[in-house]
């Protein structure tokens, strides 16, 4: 059984990157009522190094591809005089 506890907790982790990397902005709050856990684990999981790593290397997955246009959309306005675009 305990093994089992384990496995639930691991993939209530893996959703829970899922929503931070996707909503940077989520409080712990939130997080933990979606996920139906406590908000000390919340907490604890949004605090801790490697779950911070494993979030952030998923949002360069979900935003990366967005990048290189936004970079060109900025380097155009500038070019353009626009300073108020960065």
């Amino acid at each position: 059984m305990g093994k089992q506890i384990i496995n639930k907790n691991k993939i209530k982790q893996k959703i829970a990157i899922e929503h931070v990397a996707s909503n940077p902005n989520i409080t712990i709050k939130e997080l933990s009522k979606s996920l139906h856990i406590d908000r000390k684990t919340a907490s604890s999981w949004m605090n801790h190094p490697k779950f911070i790593d494993k979030v952030y290397d998923r949002f360069m997955e979900i935003a990366g591809k967005e990048l290189p246009l936004i970079l060109l959309a900025l380097i155009r306005e500038a070019k353009e005089g626009n300073t108020r675009a960065i």
